[in-house]
Protein backbone atom coordinates (compact mmCIF):
# COMPACT_ATOMS: atom_id res chain seq x y z
CA UNK A 1 0.00 0.00 0.00
CA UNK A 2 1.37 2.95 -0.82
CA UNK A 3 0.65 6.69 -0.14
CA UNK A 4 0.38 9.73 -2.67
CA UNK A 5 1.67 11.99 0.22
CA UNK A 6 1.59 12.25 3.55
CA UNK A 7 1.81 15.70 5.25
CA UNK A 8 2.07 18.11 8.07
CA UNK A 9 -1.85 19.24 8.80
CA UNK A 10 -1.20 21.38 12.05
CA UNK A 11 -3.93 23.67 12.58
CA UNK A 12 -3.57 27.78 12.63
CA UNK A 13 -4.43 27.09 16.40
CA UNK A 14 -0.96 24.30 16.45
CA UNK A 15 -3.07 21.13 16.85
CA UNK A 16 -0.93 18.63 15.59
CA UNK A 17 -2.00 16.72 12.54
CA UNK A 18 -1.18 14.28 9.72
CA UNK A 19 -2.84 14.36 6.52
CA UNK A 20 -2.32 11.82 3.74
CA UNK A 21 -3.49 10.69 0.94
CA UNK A 22 -3.60 7.03 -0.24
CA UNK A 23 -4.08 5.81 -3.74
CA UNK A 24 -5.12 2.49 -4.26
CA UNK A 25 -8.28 0.52 -5.30
CA UNK A 26 -6.92 -2.46 -3.47
CA UNK A 27 -7.28 -0.54 -0.30
CA UNK A 28 -10.78 1.57 -0.83
CA UNK A 29 -12.09 -2.08 -2.41
CA UNK A 30 -11.18 -4.88 -0.09
CA UNK A 31 -11.13 -2.88 3.22
CA UNK A 32 -13.75 -1.59 5.36
CA UNK A 33 -12.76 1.69 6.66
CA UNK A 34 -11.96 0.29 10.13
CA UNK A 35 -9.25 -2.04 8.12
CA UNK A 36 -7.94 0.60 6.27
CA UNK A 37 -7.65 2.68 9.34
CA UNK A 38 -5.03 -0.17 10.71
CA UNK A 39 -3.27 -1.09 7.27
CA UNK A 40 -2.37 3.23 7.36
CA UNK A 41 -1.68 3.34 11.19
CA UNK A 42 0.52 0.11 10.50
CA UNK A 43 2.35 1.79 7.54
CA UNK A 44 2.66 4.89 9.28
CA UNK A 45 3.99 3.55 12.40
CA UNK A 46 6.87 2.43 10.17
CA UNK A 47 7.64 5.79 10.19
CA UNK A 48 6.67 7.83 13.41
CA UNK A 49 6.42 4.95 15.38
CA UNK A 50 4.27 3.70 18.39
CA UNK A 51 3.30 7.44 18.63
CA UNK A 52 0.54 6.89 15.38
CA UNK A 53 -1.56 4.53 17.95
CA UNK A 54 -1.83 7.47 20.75
CA UNK A 55 -4.04 9.87 18.23
CA UNK A 56 -7.07 11.70 19.09
CA UNK A 57 -9.10 10.95 15.84
CA UNK A 58 -8.58 8.95 12.34
CA UNK A 59 -11.04 10.23 9.71
CA UNK A 60 -11.50 7.83 6.18
CA UNK A 61 -13.14 9.47 3.27
CA UNK A 62 -13.55 8.11 -0.16
CA UNK A 63 -13.04 11.25 -2.19
CA UNK A 64 -15.25 10.00 -5.36
CA UNK A 65 -17.84 9.25 -3.45
CA UNK A 66 -18.86 12.37 -2.85
CA UNK A 67 -20.77 14.61 -5.23
CA UNK A 68 -18.68 18.02 -4.40
CA UNK A 69 -15.44 18.28 -1.70
CA UNK A 70 -14.30 21.88 -1.84
CA UNK A 71 -11.38 20.94 0.40
CA UNK A 72 -9.48 18.05 -1.15
CA UNK A 73 -6.09 19.79 -3.04
CA UNK A 74 -6.44 18.28 -6.88
CA UNK A 75 -9.20 16.86 -9.15
CA UNK A 76 -10.59 13.64 -8.31
CA UNK A 77 -10.99 11.67 -11.58
CA UNK A 78 -11.63 8.43 -12.72
CA UNK A 79 -8.75 5.72 -12.78
CA UNK A 80 -6.91 5.70 -15.78
CA UNK A 81 -8.42 8.83 -17.38
CA UNK A 82 -5.38 11.41 -16.39
CA UNK A 83 -3.13 8.40 -17.90
CA UNK A 84 -4.79 8.49 -21.31
CA UNK A 85 -5.10 12.16 -21.38
CA UNK A 86 -2.56 13.57 -19.67
CA UNK A 87 -0.57 14.76 -23.09
CA UNK A 88 -3.91 15.91 -24.64
CA UNK A 89 -4.13 18.70 -21.57
CA UNK A 90 -0.56 19.86 -21.58
CA UNK A 91 -0.79 20.84 -25.78
CA UNK A 92 -2.26 23.92 -27.00
CA UNK A 93 -5.25 24.12 -28.92
CA UNK A 94 -4.91 27.04 -32.12
CA UNK A 95 -4.19 29.93 -29.79
CA UNK A 96 -5.24 28.52 -26.05
CA UNK A 97 -2.60 27.49 -23.75
CA UNK A 98 -3.54 25.37 -21.09
CA UNK A 99 -2.17 26.12 -17.56
CA UNK A 100 -3.09 24.63 -14.25
CA UNK A 101 -1.72 21.92 -11.66
CA UNK A 102 -3.47 19.68 -13.38
CA UNK A 103 -1.38 20.06 -16.32
CA UNK A 104 1.72 19.93 -14.65
CA UNK A 105 4.89 17.49 -15.11
CA UNK A 106 5.52 17.32 -11.14
CA UNK A 107 3.48 17.98 -8.09
CA UNK A 108 -0.32 17.33 -9.65
CA UNK A 109 -2.66 19.04 -7.59
CA UNK A 110 -0.08 21.42 -5.41
CA UNK A 111 0.96 25.19 -6.05
CA UNK A 112 4.38 24.14 -6.98
CA UNK A 113 2.39 22.09 -9.91
CA UNK A 114 0.38 25.41 -11.21
CA UNK A 115 4.23 27.22 -11.04
CA UNK A 116 6.22 24.51 -13.04
CA UNK A 117 2.64 24.88 -15.41
CA UNK A 118 2.55 28.57 -15.53
CA UNK A 119 5.97 28.81 -16.36
CA UNK A 120 5.58 25.89 -19.16
CA UNK A 121 2.70 28.16 -20.59
CA UNK A 122 4.66 30.94 -20.84
CA UNK A 123 7.76 29.61 -22.66
CA UNK A 124 5.02 28.25 -25.00
CA UNK A 125 3.32 31.34 -25.57
CA UNK A 126 7.22 33.14 -26.09
CA UNK A 127 7.83 30.71 -28.77
CA UNK A 128 4.90 31.16 -30.49
CA UNK A 129 5.16 35.00 -30.44
CA UNK A 130 8.91 34.89 -32.02
CA UNK A 131 8.32 31.03 -33.91
CA UNK A 132 9.77 30.63 -37.46
CA UNK A 133 7.96 29.80 -39.61
CA UNK A 134 7.13 26.12 -40.30
CA UNK A 135 8.27 25.27 -36.68
CA UNK A 136 5.57 23.82 -34.38
CA UNK A 137 6.15 23.73 -30.37
CA UNK A 138 3.21 20.93 -30.29
CA UNK A 139 5.53 18.15 -30.41
CA UNK A 140 7.67 19.69 -27.69
CA UNK A 141 6.23 18.94 -23.82
CA UNK A 142 8.49 18.42 -21.81
CA UNK A 143 8.94 22.49 -20.02
CA UNK A 144 12.95 22.13 -19.80
CA UNK A 145 12.87 21.21 -23.52
CA UNK A 146 10.98 24.13 -24.78
CA UNK A 147 13.50 26.15 -22.75
CA UNK A 148 16.02 24.86 -24.50
CA UNK A 149 14.54 25.54 -27.53
CA UNK A 150 13.54 29.39 -26.41
CA UNK A 151 16.55 30.52 -24.69
CA UNK A 152 18.24 31.87 -27.95
CA UNK A 153 14.92 33.54 -29.39
CA UNK A 154 15.05 35.26 -25.47
CA UNK A 155 18.38 35.62 -25.14
CA UNK A 156 18.33 37.73 -28.40
CA UNK A 157 15.65 39.82 -27.55
CA UNK A 158 16.99 40.78 -23.97
CA UNK A 159 20.13 41.79 -26.41
CA UNK A 160 18.08 43.69 -28.44
CA UNK A 161 16.94 45.47 -25.89
CA UNK A 162 19.89 46.43 -24.09
CA UNK A 163 21.51 47.77 -27.28
CA UNK A 164 18.32 50.06 -28.24
CA UNK A 165 18.39 51.30 -24.28
CA UNK A 166 22.33 52.22 -24.78
CA UNK A 167 21.84 54.08 -27.98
Amino acid sequence: MGYSFVFDATTVNSMPALMGYAFSRKLRDAYEPSEREDVILKNLREVFGDEVYSRVDYTDKIWGDLDCEPDIPCTVISPGVFALNYMMIQRPFMRVHWAGTETSTSWYGQMEGALESAERVATEVVYYLNRVEGEDLAVYTDAEEVRERTSSIVNADEEDSVSTNTL
